[in-house]
């Protein structure tokens, strides 16, 4: 009967060191996918930066024909 509880244990034991093992894993891959999102939004941002490549991913800033940088004067009202 001791035999069998030992079996058990260890079994148990061994899985609960797969499920850990396999959590790891999935952790690890979902925390280099938040990085490479991170990323991706950084270098965009820096991208939209430049007119000249804003002009050509953002179609608002060709169909008004105006910058994104452009700014009304203080005394126009807008409304």
């Amino acid at each position: 009967m001791a035999a069998d509880e030992r079996r058990e244990e260890s079994a148990e034991e061994e899985y609960v060191g797969r499920f850990l093992r396999l959590a790891d894993s999935v952790e690890k891959r979902l925390l280099q996918g938040i990085a490479l999102l991170f990323f991706i939004l950084v270098l965009m941002q820096a991208l939209l930066t430049i007119d000249a490549v804003r002009e050509r991913i953002v179609e608002v800033d060709r169909l008004e024909g105006r910058s994104y940088g452009f700014a009304p004067s203080p005394d126009r009202v807008l409304y």
